[in-house]
């Protein structure tokens, strides 16, 4: 994550371990849909939601993970 970030990535969509191909697939795709360059969290709990109702084992939808840097604003 750290070349992400240093390369100016300000939200990182990641998985915790292999995901099947499938489910990858729905998961990005309902990402995406919802996706408005600011609610990466929201988009991320809906596709996860909906891979959910497509298989209900937590292995096909509990492996992904939304990372946010926070930037520090400072007064100059």
């Amino acid at each position: 994550m750290r070349s992400f970030y240093l390369s100016g990535a300000g939200t990182i969509v990641s998985a915790f371990w292999d995901i099947r191909d499938e489910a990858a697939h729905r998961f990005s795709s309902e990402f995406y849909k919802t996706f408005e360059e600011q609610n990466a969290l929201s988009a991320a709990r809906s596709a996860a939601q909906a891979v959910r109702d497509w298989r209900t084992h937590p292995y096909f939808w509990a492996g992904f993970a939304v990372f946010v840097r926070k930037f520090q604003e400072t007064n100059q």
